[in-house]
C-alpha cells in the first residue's frame, strides 16, 4: 500500500497577504503558504501503473520459458518462393536449351550449380518455417491467458517488435510464456484467453478456438 503525498496552498499570505506567487514560503514576511497536507493511498500505485506492468509484478515469482510464435509470413513466402524459386527455374530452362542445342560445356554445368545451390539455399528458411509449423500443429494443445506485452530488439519499419506474455498451467504449476510475435501490432486484448499448440518451443495459436 502506497501514499502519494500533495499541498494545498494559501492564494495569498496569511500574515502580511502578500500574493502568492508560487514558492512555499511568503517572498515578504517568510511565512509557510502551505495550508495543509493531503496524503492519499494508493493500492500498490495502480492509478500510476500500465496493466502491462502491473501484471508483470503479478507474475515475476513465475518461471519463464522463451519461445517463439509461428504465424502466417507472408514476407517468408514470397521471398524465398520467387528468389530462391527464380534461380532454380531460369537455371534449369536455360541449362535444358543447352543441353538440347548440344552446345553443353563443363563451364556452363558450373555456373549452373553455383545458381541452383543458391536457390536451394534461399528456400531452406521456407522449408523449415513449413517443417516446423507443421510439427506444432501435431503438438499438444495448451490454454493460457495473455498478461501483456513487452518490447524486443528487432526493430521493424521504426518501431520495436512486441513478445507476448502469456500465462500457462495456472491451476498446476504457472509459468510465463513469452512470444517472440515478430509484430508491432497487438494482436490479442490483456486477459483474453487463447489456446496454442507446441513443439520444442515453437508455438502456433489455435486461431478457431479463441476464447
Amino acid at each position: 500500500m502506497g501514499v502519494m503525498e500533495s499541498y494545498e496552498y494559501y492564494s495569498a499570505c496569511p500574515q502580511c497577504g502578500a500574493a502568492n506567487i508560487g514558492h512555499e514560503k511568503c517572498d515578504y514576511c517568510g511565512a509557510s503558504l502551505i495550508k495543509k497536507r493531503v496524503n492519499t493511498k494508493l493500492s500498490n500505485y495502480d492509478e500510476f501503473e500500465s496493466e502491462d506492468d502491473k501484471n508483470l509484478r503479478e507474475d515475476i515469482d513465475y518461471p519463464v520459458i522463451n519461445a517463439k510464435l509461428f504465424g502466417n509470413d507472408s514476407f517468408l513466402v514470397i521471398f524465398c518462393s520467387l528468389f530462391g524459386g527464380g534461380f532454380l527455374l531460369i537455371p534449369t530452362v536455360l541449362c535444358i536449351s543447352f543441353v538440347s542445342t548440344g552446345i553443353m560445356e563443363m563451364w556452363a554445368y558450373a555456373m549452373f550449380l553455383i545458381f541452383w545451390l543458391i536457390g536451394i539455399g534461399a528456400l531452406i528458411p521456407l522449408i523449415n518455417h513449413i517443417i516446423k509449423k507443421s510439427k506444432c500443429n501435431k503438438g499438444t494443445e495448451i490454454e493460457g491467458i495473455v498478461r501483456g506485452y513487452e518490447k524486443s530488439m528487432v526493430m521493424v519499419n521504426g518501431s520495436p517488435t512486441l513478445r507476448m506474455r502469456i500465462l500457462i498451467d495456472k491451476e498446476t504449476e504457472p509459468k510465463i510464456l513469452v512470444l517472440n510475435t515478430g509484430s508491432t501490432r497487438r494482436v490479442y486484448p490483456i486477459g483474453k484467453t487463447i489456446k496454442l499448440k507446441g513443439y520444442n518451443k515453437n508455438f502456433i495459436i489455435v486461431e478457431n478456438k479463441i476464447i
